[in-house]
């Protein structure tokens, strides 16, 4: 592919990222005015919506890799959802128990793949299951909240790391 080739899929890949947003500000304009605003006011919204997210957030260079890549993505849910579903149980477990045995600390956790979307991925995933919370993320390690250091805490973050990788596309810094 030359650079004239490489060009039209930057410029295609960008313009899907922005159509996207442009429609998924609409939307949301809508869906708060419950379809009865004035829609002059929902169209300067959204263009401010969409130029402010540009600005705060640029239009990918890249798209998704591919269609694998996706159904990668779907195959993650059913893992996220059955950890969301066990730790969410467990710490409800412990809120409801009488002296509940919560040992919390502060891990450290030296990250495989210190570069690229994944560090993100992961701490936004670990933050959405109970029980956990990304404190920190410098210097390829991740920081980590845990109600309790006696569960199997380490292991369960490297298999999202190594699932939420083999999502993005990304290769282990072997």
């Amino acid at each position: 592919m030359d650079n004239g080739e490489q060009e039209q899929v930057v410029n295609a890949v960008r313009a899907q990222a922005i159509g996207l947003r442009v429609l998924s500000f609409w939307l949301f304009w809508i869906a708060l005015s419950e379809g009865e605003a004035i829609w002059s006011w929902g169209v300067a919204a959204t263009l401010f919506a969409t130029v402010l997210s540009l600005w705060l957030v640029p239009a990918p260079r890249t798209g998704f890799r591919s269609l694998p890549a996706l159904l990668r993505g779907f195959g993650l849910a059913p893992f996220l959802i059955r950890e969301g579903l066990a730790s969410g149980w467990d710490v409800a477990r412990r809120a409801f128990s009488p002296g509940p045995p919560l040992a919390p600390t502060l891990l450290e956790f030296p990250l495989r793949y210190p570069g690229g979307p994944v560090p993100i991925a992961l701490a936004y995933a670990l933050t959405a299951m109970p029980g956990t919370l990304a404190v920190d993320l410098r210097d390829g390690r991740l920081f980590i909240h845990v109600v309790d250091r006696g569960l199997p805490n380490r292991e369960r973050v490297a298999e999202l790391e190594r699932r939420l990788a083999r999502v993005l596309g990304e290769e282990a810094d072997d």
